[in-house]
């Protein structure tokens, strides 16, 4: 019985014949036996509705009118059993226009059961559009508070016929209807109770997309085609969903041969073509590949009103195994050059990279970002002249001068390294007066302080503050010297001590901020990460109480977690959760709704109170918690992604895993979260070492980027990217014996990336011990002598020394050579902490066990942060220099 319906209003229900004989009556001739079958069937209440809907279409005017007068009642929730206070809302609402309207409303949703009836047939009854969604809207952000408050009672009756109201009204997504029921562990249930109504109605295409989403959430992504087939099959506008559901099986073929599919939901006719291009380069279908790529070259030369199609035909050739091409059409697009010249360096194709560069030098107005990558190029290569550029370059920071630009000269001088010469020409430009629109000069401060200290932002605009009004004389060359101290854990405690004052902590830290107490509360947050950092262990601790908000609660938690405190720090944790959601306001939010949008509370405090529970001994009550924790975003995608990357910050990658699984099944088909999820899914298969798996979710993921808006974080990683697809895939045909299909992969990751590093280090030891010496030995020699040359041609390029010492230690070759190598890359760059793991594995390749030990833990003195030199280090103590090498992926 559907939730829209009223309630039996007798023992016995009437029959279908009784309902027919009675609608026939409508019409007779005695008055009285008129009147008495619009009382029966208004009696019989919803069980009429569907006779009386035939019925309003009668020949007799009688029986339509009757028919009429009791329906219209009908629709708007008004039965014979509804309370007189509801009948009296509904005329309220019915005599009444905007926000008394929405008061109504309101009053119908805090009625129970009936009164949510009430508001789907209102909803229903609605014929203004705009009304109809607002009253939707009213109805579906009901849901969040009531879910949370469903969850940490554990009563779900009165949140399931909300959610079925919403699911009727079509007032939902269909991934937050699935999602609920995945939690429940009902889908089941749920796909069971779909197909029988399905069955009832076939030709509801709403009934069968729910059936799809719900099979699709079950992980079954077969019978999730079928049903939006037959969606489709009803309304054509299922196409998505289809070929969504088709994108997420790698069925390649079908999309291939499905050429009027809405792509993608693509709208760029060069996204599309993008598209028919992957689809047809991975079904194995040629022709169609080569047709398409013959459209994408098509694209224009240089005409700016074209450039967007031709940068989105650059990528798809890029991506599609047509690199020299889609640079080629890259170097038609100025604005795309600084693309351009990062993909060149990432491809070892240094000459080509600096001849773009000089082919647009800078004028007296104009530095481009070229310019600046060009410079940032010759430091790492080791030139001096890099230096020089950014120092000429720096030259024009004076009065007036554009924040933005001098945001990109600092971004590209700590890139090259000079963090120096980043904080000496920073400091120049907040000494110069800012252009006359903008009058803010902390603004200037805080863009620049985002590109000086990426990791700490936050706590450097606090303290550069306090900085600021401590020492009003000083010059902001020394203030920011002061700064860098402070946050390289250099300055001395006893300053550090004297600087914060917490009765007088500055308001203006946050001025984005405009709750006074946010502010403080940041505030004394990021002091207390100063405190900490000057070694004032009991003054960040007695700060952070007294910030007594969600991220000071969740630091002090962290804190006590790493000594192992685990029960004091479940309590810290919890107090946190109570500030993301404080339970005596849970009914509050239950009863008003979450404002429209609103995203699901955070779930990391509870989580980690639960984890420290479990470790505290309190096993049942802790995974009660990380279960909660698991449910309480529901369908929220941007929130459970957060949570993700917050669980793989903080090591725990199992807890990760799950939620990405969950990510996957309850985000909308093709889309950015979806997209997300399949990519750290392949992360995963790649760290258990199932190349297949890992490289159809990289692809998948990176075929996304055809989106004119959307492209990877790196540059570089249009080349490495697809050649990483292919070293797996090689790796996958290696494996399974089909070695001339293997070393097609091996080509094609060569034509996207010459000297790909990981190509080699993957795929020669494997090839060797597969008894393909000749084919393992030209592989590397290919890769090998690009660095090489890259040596020949910059003697000075430590990075280049490194990446040849790097690449013959992982794949036991040329030993001699890489340690000449690996010593001139330290010699170089005698404060890189990578470089001396090199030199230390190439050493204890060499055999040379105990040197080895000694530069790896140079290594850790450097960089002490970093766990995977502290596992390389128990490796080469353990003295095994076949044994596999740690994972560096951070994730």
């Amino acid at each position: 019985v559907l939730l829209g319906a009223a309630a039996d209003t007798s023992q016995s229900k009437p029959t279908p014949k009784q309902i027919a004989q009675w609608v026939e009556q409508l019409g007779d001739n005695d008055f009285k036996m008129r009147e008495d079958a619009s009382k029966k069937l208004w009696q019989a209440g919803a069980a009429a509705e569907p006779a009386l809907e035939k019925a309003i279409k009668s020949d007799d005017p009688e029986v339509a009118r009757r028919a009429r007068e009791l329906l219209d009642k009908f629709h708007w929730g008004i039965y014979p059993d509804t309370p007189a206070d509801i009948v009296a809302l509904i005329r309220a609402y019915q005599s009444s226009e905007g926000n008394p309207r929405l008061e109504v409303i309101q009053k119908l949703l805090e009625s129970g059961d009936v009164g949510l009836r009430a508001v789907l047939k209102i909803a229903a009854s609605e014929k203004n559009v705009d009304q109809r969604k607002v009253l939707g809207d009213l109805v579906a952000n009901k849901l969040p508070s009531a879910f949370i408050l469903a969850v940490t009672e554990g009563k779900y009756d009165h949140f399931e016929r909300l959610l079925e109201i919403c699911h009727e009204g079509k007032f939902i997504g269909l991934n937050q209807y699935a999602a609920y029921w995945l939690l429940r562990g009902k889908l089941a249930e749920r796909i069971s109770h779909l197909r029988a109504q399905l069955s009832e109605r076939p030709d509801d295409s709403w009934l069968a997309q729910t059936l799809s989403y719900l099979h699709r959430a079950n992980g079954d992504l077969v019978e999730a085609r079928k049903a939006a087939e037959k969606a489709r099959h009803i309304d054509p506008h299922a196409d998505h969903l289809v070929e969504g559901l088709l994108y997420e099986l790698g069925d390649w073929k079908t999309l291939a041969t499905k050429g009027t599919l809405h792509i993608a939901g693509a709208d760029n006719l060069a996204e599309k073509w993008a598209y028919r291009a992957a689809y047809a380069r991975l079904a194995g279908e040629h022709k169609a590949f080569e047709n398409a790529v013959h459209e994408l070259r098509k694209y224009p030369e240089g005409k700016s009103e074209r450039e967007s199609l031709a940068y989105v035909a650059a990528k798809g050739l890029l991506l599609n195994d047509r690199p020299a091409e889609g640079l080629e059409l890259l170097r038609t697009i100025p604005a795309r050059h600084e693309l351009l010249f990062d993909i060149l360096c990432a491809r070892l194709d240094f000459t080509g990279a600096i001849e773009l560069a000089e082919k647009e030098p800078p004028t007296d107005k104009i530095v481009s970002p070229v310019n600046l990558a060009h410079a940032r190029l010759l430091c790492l290569l080791g030139d001096k002249e890099g230096k020089a550029l950014f120092d000429r370059y720096a030259e024009r920071i004076k009065d007036e001068i554009d924040p933005q630009w001098v945001r990109l000269l600092l971004a590209e001088e700590m890139r090259a390294g000079l963090k120096d010469r980043a904080f000496a020409h920073a400091a120049k430009a907040l000494s110069v007066l800012p252009p006359k629109k903008e009058n803010n000069n902390s603004l200037r401060g805080r863009l620049y302080l985002t590109r000086l200290f990426p990791q700490q932002t936050m706590t450097a605009e606090v303290w550069w503050s306090v900085l600021n009004g401590r020492f009003k004389d000083e010059s902001q060359a020394a203030l920011l010297g002061r700064l860098r101290n402070l946050l390289e854990g250099k300055a001395a405690a006893k300053d550090v001590k004297t600087w914060i004052d917490a009765d007088q902590v500055p308001q203006a830290a946050f001025p984005d901020i405009n709750v006074p107490l946010a502010r403080l509360q940041a505030t004394r947050t990021a002091l207390a990460e100063g405190a900490l950092l000057a070694g004032l262990d009991d003054l960040a601790l007695s700060l952070l109480k007294k910030a007594d908000s969600r991220d000071a609660l969740l630091r002090l938690g962290d804190l006590l977690a790493a000594k192992k405190r685990w029960t004091e720090a479940a309590e810290y944790y919890q107090q946190a959760w109570k500030k993301v959601l404080h339970p005596e306001t849970l009914r509050e939010r239950a009863r008003f709704g979450a404002s429209y949008g609103e995203k699901a509370p955070d779930p990391l405090p509870l989580f980690l109170a639960g984890d420290a529970l479990v470790r505290a001994g309190q096993e049942n009550q802790g995974k009660r918690l990380i279960e909660q924790a698991h449910w309480i975003t529901f369908a929220d995608v941007e929130t459970r992604y957060d949570f993700i990357r917050a669980l793989i910050e903080r090591g725990h990658k199992e807890a990760a895993r799950r939620e990405t699984e969950l990510l996957l099944r309850v985000s909308e088909p093709n889309t950015y979260y979806s997209g997300a999820a399949i990519r750290r899914m392949a992360v995963a298969a790649f760290e258990r070492k199932d190349y297949q798996k890992a490289a159809e979710g990289f692809e998948q993921s990176m075929l996304r980027c055809f989106h004119p808006y959307t492209n990877f974080v790196s540059n570089a990683a249009f080349a490495n990217v697809p050649a990483q697809i292919h070293q797996l895939r090689a790796s996958t045909l290696l494996a399974a014996g089909k070695i001339d299909e293997a070393l097609r992969h091996v080509e094609l990751a060569l034509a996207d990336s010459p000297g790909y590093v990981d190509l080699a280090i993957a795929l020669v030891p494997d090839l060797e011990r597969r008894g393909h010496k000749k084919e393992a030995r030209d592989l590397f020699n290919r890769c090998y002598s690009a660095y090489e040359k890259v040596c020949r041609d910059y003697p000075r390029c430590a990075w280049a020394h490194n990446s040849a010492a790097w690449l013959s230690a992982c794949c036991r070759r040329n030993l001699d050579a890489a340690l000449r190598h690996a010593e001139k890359s330290v010699d170089l760059a005698p404060d890189h902490a990578g470089y001396f793991d090199t030199l230390a594995e190439v050493q204890f390749q060499r055999g040379e066990k105990d040197k080895a030990i000694v530069l790896q833990k140079r290594a850790i003195e450097l960089e002490p942060k970093k766990a995977y030199y502290r596992k390389q280090l128990k490796r080469l103590e353990a003295g095994d220099p076949s044994a596999d090498r740690p994972s560096e992926n951070e994730e």
